[in-house]
């Protein structure tokens, strides 16, 4: 099972860059001490309890860029991902869970825009933000350290040297965490000639699920910016 520690979503209002923490039910200083530092940066900081009614009302009043959430709720994390992604199609969640206490094939099933562990640190939200800011996605060392694991997918070269052109271009769309009509749509192609795609990706890399694929995409474009 998927523990989660924390989501984070930010908002834009007034040419200000806004942070909406979703405050746990037990008092927890670490939530003060970010909105409090997160203040300091000039942004501008809103709280909310965790109950999923009240998170959708701050979603429709306030324009969310970005969202902060401490609770161990798997189906909280997929109700707010997907009521946020038709109301606050901009926004993006930004997730910070404990080490060794995650799955990471369920971990990149919820198309998350950052992944923090437990090593956070205030320096580590500036330059995830920023990498946000840049249409990137953010990934902390240990999670980039599980990409050890899948062995096929450590030499990013190599595996771009596996797919063609128009592969690259998928692997590439599905590392920004874009929807499948989406990257169809960019692409200038049908869902059905995307998932086609997909599917030889999956086989030429011997992936035997999306989640896997999308671990891949996410990889191999990190790997190609460093």
């Amino acid at each position: 099972m998927l523990n989660i520690a924390f989501i984070t979503t930010y908002i834009s209002q007034n040419n200000m860059e806004t942070v909406l923490i979703i405050l746990p039910e037990e008092i927890d200083p670490f939530f003060l001490l970010v909105g409090e530092y997160l203040s300091g940066k000039a942004y501008a900081v809103y709280y909310c309890p965790p109950v999923l009614n009240n998170i959708k009302q701050k979603l429709l009043t306030l324009t969310v860029d970005y969202t902060l959430v401490k609770y161990d709720s798997y189906d909280l994390i997929l109700a707010i991902t997907a009521f946020s992604k038709i109301s606050t199609p901009q926004n993006q969640f930004v997730l910070k869970l404990n080490s060794s206490e995650y799955n990471l094939m369920s971990l990149f099933s919820l198309q998350i825009s950052a992944y923090i562990c437990s090593s956070f640190s205030f320096n580590e939200m500036m330059e995830c933000l920023s990498t946000l800011s840049k249409g990137q996605k953010y990934l902390c060392k240990d999670i980039k350290d599980q990409f050890a694991k899948f062995d096929s997918l450590n030499d990013g070269q190599a595996v771009r040297n596996k797919l063609s052109k128009r592969e690259i271009a998928i692997m590439n769309a599905l590392a920004t965490g874009k929807r499948a009509i989406e990257i169809a749509s960019d692409l200038f192609i049908s869902i059905n000639t995307l998932h086609n795609h997909k599917t030889k990706i999956r086989n030429k890399l011997n992936l035997k699920s999306n989640s896997d694929l999308l671990v891949a995409a996410i990889n191999i474009t990190q790997k190609k910016r460093h």
